[in-house]
């Protein structure tokens, strides 16, 4: 089961890299999966200046490293969702309401998790509420031991805030 997974999400990454050559001939593309430079792993219209600042802050290495492995979530999350930086209007979502506000890689206390407050690839606030995000491309593909989640609670979390709300349940 072990090399079957492995096997599978080597494939995966070849067919990120031969995909992304395929559309840019001209990027380089090390063993390990990664471009030289991050603009390499960016879709024609985003502009960095939409969440740099987001992951120069975001623990990890998320700006100098991850984003240019062609299997990066962050990557994935950022080419979908950066174009809407500045349009926040322009994004919908089957959820009610409009969004004002459109953060990457932000800190989420949610009571999960023994590392800490989970990242949250992109953030989306509102007056209407608020909407979480978590980018996943290959990770999937790994054998990852499975995690214990709490017992569900009656209250909500309000993310971003740092306060428990009481549900209106």
């Amino acid at each position: 089961m072990m090399s079957a997974m492995k096997s599978v999400r080597k494939r995966a990454c070849a067919g990120l890299r031969d995909v992304l050559v395929q559309q840019r001939p001209s990027v380089t593309i090390d063993a390990k999966g990664y471009v030289a430079a991050r603009g390499d792993n960016l879709l024609v219209g985003v502009d960095p200046q939409d969440f740099e600042d987001d992951l120069r802050r975001a623990a990890g290495n998320e700006l100098q490293c991850n984003i240019r492995a062609v299997h990066s979530s962050t990557a994935l999350a950022v080419n979908c969702f950066a174009p809407f930086r500045l349009r926040i209007g322009d994004l919908v979502l089957p959820v009610p309401g409009r969004f004002q506000e459109l953060r990457f890689k932000q800190r989420c206390p949610a009571g999960i998790g023994r590392a800490g407050p989970p990242h949250i690839d992109v953030l989306l606030s509102g007056p209407s509420g608020v909407v979480g995000i978590k980018s996943k491309l290959i990770e999937h593909l790994a054998l990852q031991p499975s995690v214990d989640f709490p017992p569900p609670t009656t209250s909500r979390f309000v993310m971003g805030v740092g306060e428990r709300a009481t549900s209106s349940r």
